[in-house]
């Protein structure tokens, strides 16, 4: 599920959520061009997602079987009025527009562009996404792009977060992939205590962090120029797609389906680019073009579709092994650039 936030006020359904060029695959939202009269900046994006609104607070009064309230506060959307969540009464609010400051510095040193923002559950989460100038040159002809990621909730569900991300977010299901990608590339910040003081250190932080980009860039640099042969080919598949038993021809016949389907991803002009023909890295690229395009996901609509496709290659069994296709192709062409 996308999880973006749509609401309503004054009797307008609203969703909350700005991307910059191109949409989203769930088609929600505004979009900014850059040949659009205004600027990429945080007001246009406060402006486009709709996300000017501020958090409050408010007493919380009552007992239940687990739990005090007399220690506890509500936080609510002063907008709507809608309650988002429960929290201790040393939670510190960082509002939406604070958020949107903290990247402000790293934007205004022209290290990085608004790439997204947009509100997941009704508001309890913000998610804000720029793009770095750096472009990942893995070979000519293919690049990759790089992005820092700051989330914040404002229902007492998690901490702040900021991290890098090959990811581009655009909803609840990007965010999950890209904090999974980042691991302890993860900068937490929690909701108490000097606000101003521990996002100057994240800020610091998120200006100086490379290690995840840099560390795929290298591996797969290196793949783009070991070269495969076709037992190698055999061997690569067999470990990815183990050959089912005799009996079982149906499988079998599905297998082979499979391996053709890898073949005609190879075979396609983006893997034959001179630069990484015949390498482990326009290898990998067929298989994982197999595992993200290929294979019937079923759902009562187009959206639904499309959901379930991308929960299948971001947070499923095909995510998995679309990491284990990497690591066994690391491995089997001997690159030993390591974390």
């Amino acid at each position: 599920m996308h999880e973006i936030s749509e609401v309503e006020i004054n009797g307008q359904q609203i969703v909350e959520a700005m991307y910059r060029e191109k949409p989203a695959w769930h088609r929600l939202g505004n979009i900014w061009k850059s040949g659009d009269s205004v600027t990429a900046d945080s007001e246009t994006f406060i402006e486009g997602s709709h996300l000017g609104w501020e958090v409050g607070v408010e007493e919380v009064k009552g007992v239940t079987s687990d739990r005090n309230y007399t220690r506890f506060q509500g936080t609510y959307r002063k907008d709507t009025g809608q309650p988002l969540g429960i929290v201790g009464t040393q939670y510190t609010i960082l509002q939406n527009r604070e958020a949107f400051n903290f990247l402000d510095s790293l934007l205004q040193d022209g290290i990085m562009q608004y790439e997204a923002a947009f509100a997941l559950r009704g508001g309890r989460q913000i998610c804000l996404l720029a793009r770095m100038p750096n472009i990942d040159t893995i070979a000519e002809g293919d690049h990759h792009l790089r992005y820092t990621a700051f989330n914040n909730t404002h229902d007492g569900t998690g901490a702040i977060t900021c991290y890098p991300t090959g990811v581009r977010h655009v909803c609840a299901n990007t965010v999950r992939l890209g904090q999974q990608l980042a691991g302890d590339l993860i900068y937490t910040i929690r909701h108490s205590g000097d606000m101003e003081e521990k996002l100057n250190t994240a800020r610091k932080y998120l200006s100086q962090f490379d290690k995840g980009f840099t560390l795929f860039r290298d591996q797969a640099r290196v793949l783009a120029t070991r070269k495969f042969n076709k037992v190698d080919l055999e061997q690569y598949l067999e470990e990815l797609f183990p050959t089912p038993e005799k009996e079982r021809e149906r499988a079998r016949n599905l297998r082979c389906k499979k391996l053709e389907k890898i073949h005609q991803h190879y075979l396609h002009r983006s893997r034959q680019i001179p630069s990484t023909n015949q390498t482990w890295w326009a290898l990998f690229n067929s298989v994982t073009e197999y595992i993200d395009h290929d294979g019937i996901h079923r759902g009562k609509n187009e959206r639904a579709k499309a959901e379930n496709r991308f929960l299948a290659v971001t947070s499923g069994e095909k995510a998995k092994l679309k990491d284990h296709a990497f690591a066994v192709a690391l491995d089997m062409a001997g690159v030993n650039i390591a974390a």
